[in-house]
This record gives structure tokens, sequence and C-alpha cells, in this order.
């Protein structure tokens, strides 16, 4: 029997191109995949020519996220004191922290992530204890034709999305169904589903872990067992399934490591 959601498909998911906005990319082939390639091999520069790009990246970052700080958070803030302290300290756990606050800079990140991004990836060999394997989770509302992006990726073979801003994920299934409760209606509730089969250097853990020697919490909400999905973390797509019954989304999607 033909559904809403099956015509709709219909509609769109033959002629769509390989998706490009400010959340995801998709691509061909791994071989078609090059910015996340070059971003993984800056992070893995070594020596001097690592020193220098810590150096121009920290100053140049820094300037930019104040700039937004300064947009976004304004002195009537509850958070404004702390997201400054945050700022002043100039250090890539504090910019993480400053992240995880319950302000705009969170949303002005998807639009602008270029300097904490660039922030992240210089020095994300410090995150290396807190680099993730297992599954997490994201909870959304998310638009139906958004939905049809992802469903590109399992029409053929060997396609892969490319994230493009941050994702916050949660080891904890409930937590990450909490936030997309009662979506508008132009949207339908969303679970992403994350694999990641091995240890992925731009999935962070932001919970403390003592097994791991991980002593402190990056998150403001240590609760949600947050995990931090970078830009420029690749994926193949299981499976995109829409339940009649809970009108949810359950869209499940794999890790695939960048190695040279």
């Amino acid at each position: 029997m033909e559904t809403y959601h099956s015509k709709l498909y219909s509609i769109y998911e033959d002629d769509i191109s390989a998706p490009n906005n400010k959340f995801i990319m998709g691509h061909l082939s791994f071989d078609h995949v090059h910015d996340a390639k070059e971003m993984i091999k800056a992070y893995r520069t070594t020596g001097l020519q690592k020193m220098y790009m810590i150096a121009e990246v920290s100053g140049t970052s820094y300037d930019k996220l104040r700039r937004i700080v300064n947009r976004c958070i304004p002195p009537d803030d509850i958070f404004r004191s702390e997201a400054i302290e945050y700022l002043e300290k100039k250090d890539t756990f504090a910019f993480i922290r400053l992240y995880t606050l319950e302000t705009k800079f969170y949303h002005d990140l998807q639009n602008d992530n270029a300097a904490f991004t660039a922030n992240i990836f210089i020095n994300l060999a410090k995150f290396q204890n807190r680099a993730f394997q297992g599954r997490t989770y994201r909870g959304t509302k998310i638009a139906h034709f958004d939905v049809v992006a992802w469903k590109w990726a399992t029409k053929k073979s060997g396609r892969i999305i490319e994230t493009q801003t941050f994702v916050s994920t949660s080891e904890l299934e409930q937590i990450a169904k909490d936030f997309a409760q009662n979506p508008p209606e132009n949207k339908v509730s969303a679970l992403f589903i994350f694999d990641f089969p091995t240890t992925c250097d731009t999935a962070i853990k932001l919970n403390k872990d003592e097994s791991k020697n991980i002593t402190d919490n990056l998150s403001k909400f240590p609760h949600e067992q947050e995990v931090l999905v970078t830009p420029y973390t690749l994926f193949e797509i299981n499976s995109v399934d829409f339940d009649e019954n809970t009108k949810w989304y359950r869209i499940h999607v794999t890790n695939i490591p960048i190695i040279f």
C-alpha cells in the first residue's frame, strides 16, 4: 500500500542530486572525498609544520570565536560570564565547554563553524583518549525533504555522507529521543543511530571516564552522556525507515574511518 512517505520518495528519490548543505555532503564513493581527507592529514602532521599550523590557527580562531560570542551571547544572557571565561582561556577544552552551554553560540556554529572546526582539528591529538568507539543516538525534528537527502546514500552501494557541522549525539537512546518530541507540522521526529565499529578520532566523548583516565566532564550537561561528532566525519547509510505507527524515522549509519 502506498503511503505518504513512499509517495514522497517516488517524487524526489530518483532525480535528487548528491546532498550538499550546511549539515551534510554526499559523495558517490570514498574516492570522491577530498576535504575530510585533507583535514585528517592536517591533524596527523607533525614537527615544525604542525607547530606553525597550531600557532596560526590559535590566533585567528580565537578572534573569530570572540566575534561570534559577542554577536550571539548578549550581556544579559545567564551564561554570558561563563562563556567569556571559557573564551578567554584560549584553550580547546574550554572552547568545547563553551559549545555545550545553552546559548545561541551552539546554533550559530551551524552557519559559521570554520574557526571552531580548525581549532578542534589542529588540537585533535589532545582528545585522543576521548576518541569514541561504540553506538550513539541523535534525536531531531527533521523536514521530509531532508530525509530524502539521507535516503540518497542508500540508493547505490559505496555512497557516503560527510558531516558539514558539529553533531551532538548521546550514548543514551532515551536522552536522544527527548530532543525529537512534538515536532511542528512541517517536520517529523527522527532517531539517528550512529555506529562506530572502531575508534573514531572525530567522535569525542565529553564525559569523564575513569577507565580511560578521563577525570573531568567537558559538557555542561553530563547526564546527557554526549559524544560530539565533528565536521568531516564520514558515514555509510545502512537504512532509512519510517514507522507508520509511531510516525518516527529511524536512520542507521556506520562510521567510515579515513585510513591512508
